[in-house]
């Protein structure tokens, strides 16, 4: 164990010493954070999870707090980092006040804390519009590399080799997370990245650069529909429908076309996952069938052992106590109403963070988790919390909105709309699976966040530099692929 805190420590101080070498400090840091981000499935215990994202976003932090030295201004918050920041500390406040497990809630505080410092950091490294058509680009070409993995993981369970897939207890459905965290995790994180390729689509004139795009809005949504997963599905409808909102308000004219053809796609592969055949999804086959027999049990063994360290927490639990059954609607509500009546017990401050998963279990013996985000951080942080939370995302918001009227009149990012339905699509799909304490999203908003001030400029023509969409006759646009 010691080993492998020297190496992750080694690990941070070359993240750190990448974001002062000026060859890669304006690119390392966004490479970094979108491809670790993508890696959240693998993590390594040294008496605390440690995750690909969590040594990226250390040595980020590191490597600011360095640049800050020369450079004073990178360390001024903004008013929502601010705002975020009082939150975390009042979060700190009501677990050591309140958390039945004070140190499981300090460790679920420092990771948060690691993957919100990415909103700072990536911020901040994007300081062209250069550099935020290149984030854009990337991030579709890594989150196109996830899709693929989902089908690849989808195709080796056929052929008993269940990597990067787990068994859902009740319905006994192979479910795909390829490299993130779990099903839900995926799909959330493949939606917002399928939501900026059809909004490329629709726009970007050339043939070449429009096919990559088309490709990898393929693979994004191949690999949400094979993650069996719900919510994303509503998040991306929202999104698609706020696009077609800011389309006819004039704020991102799309090709009427190809706006059609890429929301047929979609339309027809998520129909394909809700309902296709129960025999095709289930892991049952005929007898015999050997090779994915095989990949049911394995699958089932690896989704069962993610439990095994959260039933020791199960046997000290007391007080909420067990519920039964998955994360179905049913028990979703049950555990929501749970979540809320524990919650009354201390309304200003709240219980602390990840105190309802240190009572409450679930029937195969890992911790309960409260799905939605709103009554997540209520429960945790209290009215004050919720408040608190609520004034973040409005200072971050705010901005976004009058960068949006900008864009209307010929100024501003062409990186804003794309980022912004993004982040909407994550922020709806955590009404039924949060996952804040992941860094996906706060790149994603750190992206958005970097789009307004990176756009000032009038750019030829009426259209934005941002993401060099092609000017008659000459490149083409779309991110930087």
């Amino acid at each position: 164990m010691m080993l492998t805190a020297v190496l992750i420590g080694a690990l941070v101080l070359v993240c750190a010493a990448l974001c002062l070498w000026e060859r890669t400090a304006g690119v390392f840091p966004v490479a970094a954070a979108l491809i670790s981000t993508a890696l959240s499935r693998y993590s390594i215990e040294i008496g605390v999870t440690v995750r690909p994202e969590h040594i990226v976003a250390a040595g980020l932090l590191l490597g600011l707090a360095a640049r800050g030295l020369f450079k004073p201004r990178l360390l001024v918050p903004s008013p929502a980092e601010v705002l975020l920041a009082a939150w975390i500390a009042l979060s700190l406040l009501s677990s050591l006040l309140f958390a039945p497990d004070r140190l499981d809630s300090v460790r679920n505080i420092g990771m948060f804390v690691l993957a919100a410092s990415l909103y700072v950091t990536v911020r901040r490294s994007l300081t062209s519009p250069r550099a935020v058509s290149w984030a854009v680009g990337a991030f579709l070409a890594v989150s196109a590399l996830v899709g693929a993995a989902a089908i690849v993981a989808r195709a080796a369970y056929e052929t008993g080799a269940p990597w990067g897939v787990q068994m859902d207890y009740q319905s006994k459905m192979p479910m795909v997370f390829s490299t993130q965290y779990e099903a839900n995790i995926l799909g959330s994180y493949l939606a917002s990245a399928a939501i900026i390729s059809l909004f490329f689509v629709a726009r970007m004139p050339k043939p070449r650069r429009a096919g990559l795009v088309w490709c990898a809005l393929f693979l994004q949504v191949a690999g949400l529909a094979l993650s069996v997963s719900r919510g994303p599905w509503l998040g991306l409808f929202a999104a698609m429908s706020l696009l077609v909102l800011v389309w006819k308000r004039g704020y991102a004219p799309l090709d009427r076309k190809r706006f059609f053809i890429g929301s047929t796609l979609i339309v027809l592969l998520a129909v394909s996952s809700l309902w296709i055949p129960e025999r095709f999804l289930r892991a049952d086959r005929a007898p015999g069938d050997r090779p994915r027999a095989a990949a049911r049990s394995t699958a089932a063994r690896s989704t069962a052992a993610r439990s095994t360290a959260a039933k020791s927490t199960a046997a000290k639990s007391t007080g909420a106590d067990k519920i039964g059954g998955l994360m179905n609607i049913r028990v979703r509500l049950r555990i929501l109403d749970e979540a809320l009546g524990d919650w009354r017990s201390r309304p200003l401050l709240g219980k602390g963070s990840g105190s309802f998963g240190q009572k409450a279990v679930l029937k195969g013996g890992a911790k309960a988790w409260i799905p939605n985000l709103e009554i997540r951080v209520l429960h945790d942080t209290g009215i004050i919390g919720f408040l608190l939370f609520g004034a973040f995302f409005a200072a971050f918001f705010f901005p976004l909105l009058r960068a949006l009227e900008r864009i209307k009149r010929g100024f501003g990012s062409a990186a804003l709309v794309p980022a912004l339905l993004a982040v909407v699509s994550l922020l709806v799909a955590y009404q039924f699976s949060d996952a804040m304490i992941l860094g996906h999203v706060w790149v994603l908003m750190a992206i958005l966040g970097a789009s307004p001030g990176n756009g000032a400029a009038r750019a030829e023509g009426g259209r934005s530099e941002v993401l060099r969409f092609a000017r008659d006759g000459q490149d083409g646009g779309g991110p930087r692929l």
